[in-house]
């Protein structure tokens, strides 16, 4: 079979698969050990790892777009742009095409364009089986972006940079063995980067084809701000934490915990959000129907329905208490905020069905409890009977005083338990 023959448009992009340690027990052969910052945690299991750790500093400041390194976007920067074409002898999918499509599930916040499938959010991911040997992806995108590889459950390219802006060829796979694989293409960097992300292509061995996608599972859906999107999980301190090279969204709770419980997910997340209007900043729910709020404030979000989320995960408020728009000693604000919450979920279109959960604390703000069980009681009598509140201890050894990546993994595993004792998912 012949193989795929790729020019590289930078020295610094990986073509083989990076080693990763697997247990040899057969009950947990498919258990995979990712390498953080010399920490290693096993990403189905998400144990904790560190201690946890609290501080009484409370972190206020977010970053804005321009704090995002995204370097020299000034060529090719544009969906039709081109690059020096690698030379391929293949089976080409083209994702803006309907029968391609079929063959590829689509995870997070993903919207169908023109030019192929955008990866707007934290996590956003494509996934397809294949027996090829030899992956190439045609991607447009902007430096600055991360992206994370996972084949047959392994993470083998783990937050890797873009090297161009505009048109990229990105050899994802390389000399797998015969049979079937499952491979995952996501994003790793979270929306407030506001820089493309389009999966154009996908290019295979001649002779070789994308396979029936698998079964789509139920779906939990997160909302949330920076601890959501896993700002600074990569780093200590303050210096450099907003740098996206710092961030990792495949090391989130958020998506640690939808692998955890075995669900498709949605990641709707942006460091220094809020519910309320944030100098700055959309509020949340304006955030939420827009496809991508930095790319375009007018293009409304209609790739997936509200209707079909069986759970749903609020950790949304920290903004909030952080600037002054909510105040949970006074009682007319907590009435407020409850009434709010109630009206996120609501106004989104999630069925009465939907199981909410609503999660106070991670860092140091742990105000949002009152009004979450104020929205509790709010959402009860409109008729949605599966609301549930739990508060989580600070978790403050990342970067600008958030979680880090082994904090996240207790985070995950607090919830993941919290769950299973409530018979949630």
């Amino acid at each position: 079979m012949k193989k795929i023959i790729c020019m590289l448009l930078s020295s610094a992009l990986v073509l083989g698969l990076c080693a990763c340690s697997s247990t040899t027990d057969d009950a947990t052969s498919t258990e995979v050990e990712v390498i953080v910052d010399k920490v290693i945690y096993d990403e189905s299991k998400t144990e904790s790892v560190t201690d946890n750790v609290s501080s009484s500093v409370p972190v206020t400041s977010e970053p804005t777009v321009s704090d995002v390194s995204s370097g020299d976007t000034s060529s090719k920067s544009d969906e039709n742009s081109s690059a020096s074409t690698p030379e391929v002898e293949e089976s080409i999918y083209h994702l803006n095409d309907a029968k391609s499509l079929e063959k590829v599930k689509l995870n997070g916040r993903c919207d169908r364009t023109d030019y192929g499938v955008s990866l707007s959010m934290s996590a956003s991911a494509i996934e397809f089986n294949t027996d090829s040997s030899s992956v190439l992806l045609e991607i447009n995108a902007d430096r600055g972006l991360y992206y994370t590889v996972v084949v047959d459950g392994k993470v083998t390219m783990d937050h890797k940079a873009i090297e161009v802006s505009g048109t990229d060829y990105l050899a994802i796979a390389r000399g797998l063995s015969a049979g079937t694989h499952n491979i995952k293409f996501i994003r790793d960097s979270e929306a407030r980067s506001g820089l493309k992300f389009t999966v154009v292509n996908i290019q295979l061995d001649e002779g070789s084809k994308l396979l029936n996608k698998d079964a789509d599972k139920q779906i939990i859906e997160f909302l949330g701000d920076s601890i959501t999107s896993g700002y600074g999980n990569l780093i200590t301190g303050a210096a450099n934490a907003s740098d996206l090279k710092n961030q990792s969204a495949t090391k989130a709770y958020s998506y640690l915990l939808a692998n955890k419980l075995d669900m498709d997910y949605r990641i709707v997340s942006m460091s220094g959000i809020a519910l309320g209007q944030r100098v700055g900043y959309p509020t949340f729910p304006e955030f939420y129907s827009l496809e991508s709020y930095h790319l375009d404030k007018e293009k409304k979000y209609t790739s997936s329905n509200p209707a079909d989320v069986d759970v749903v995960v609020v950790n949304l408020g920290t903004n909030d208490a952080s600037v002054g728009l909510y105040n949970e000693k006074d009682t007319q604000s907590v009435e407020n905020y409850g009434k709010r919450y109630a009206d996120l979920i609501t106004n989104i279109g999630y069925s009465e069905d939907v199981k909410i959960v609503f999660v106070s604390g991670v860092m140091w703000c742990h105000t949002q409890t009152a009004a979450y069980n104020a929205a509790k009681a709010e959402l009860k009598k409109r008729g949605y009977n599966n609301t549930y509140v739990i508060d989580i201890l600070s978790l403050q050894s990342g970067g600008g005083g958030h979680p880090s990546a082994e904090e996240h993994v207790e985070v995950a595993d607090t919830l993941y338990k919290f769950f299973k004792d409530n018979n949630i998912a």
